[in-house]
């Protein structure tokens, strides 16, 4: 099973990889405040090469 962005197995229990809780919190934000898929996009790409 692969598990999506932002979690991982520990034992039999999936859990939220904290390392990675920030950016999947901030895509959610930019969605929800009416960002498109690709602006989106292109804001973890531009963060990514920083």
């Amino acid at each position: 099973m692969k598990l999506p962005y932002g979690y991982v197995l520990i034992g039999e229990k999936i859990v939220i990889h904290e390392e990675n809780a920030d950016v999947v919190r901030s895509i959610f934000e930019y969605y929800l405040a009416g960002a498109s898929l690709g602006k989106i996009v292109d804001m973890l790409f531009t963060s990514a090469n920083q």
